[in-house]
């Protein structure tokens, strides 16, 4: 009988030393802790949740805590969209970067020959560098100013 009474001792000292994993949504700060194997946003996830504007935080998505979600639209909790080119440096609300609006400047003309390009409103980079028509003359204040591509 005394073997039994330490056997239920010690069984119950192992338990009391490994809690139950959390469940998704629950505050976590480490994989290990987490019944799926994923903390993230300091909640347990269902999913790794790595992406570009995703979370798993009510806070950053509006939705339930644990589900691997799209970060609100207008936002960039994690700093992950640029601003720069055509980037409006806020998710948009799908799980992606947003872009600027159509007919942002993203590049100014570089010359006479040269042309002024601006966002088409879905890509995140500015068009490919363009210049004046063939049939303009293009005339810098000595000479003529040959068209060149420019980044």
């Amino acid at each position: 009988m005394h073997f039994k009474s330490s056997l239920v001792l010690l069984l119950s000292l192992v338990c009391a030393c490994s809690p139950p994993p959390l469940a998704n949504g629950k505050a976590c700060s480490s994989d290990s802790e987490c019944k799926d194997g994923f903390c993230t946003d300091g909640v347990c996830c269902e999913s790794r949740c790595d992406g570009a504007c995703s979370a798993c935080s009510a806070e950053k998505t509006g939705g339930a805590a644990g589900v691997c979600a799209p970060v609100k639209a207008g936002t960039d909790p994690d700093s992950e969209c640029s601003d720069d080119a055509c980037g409006s440096g806020f998710c948009g609300g799908a799980g992606v970067c947003a872009p600027k609006a159509a007919g942002a400047s993203c590049r100014a003309a570089a010359g006479s020959c040269d042309v002024a390009e601006a966002c088409d409103g879905v890509a995140l980079t500015c068009p490919t560098d363009g210049f004046a028509a063939a049939s303009v003359t293009c005339r810098a204040s000595l000479g003529v100013e040959l068209p060149q591509a420019t980044s």
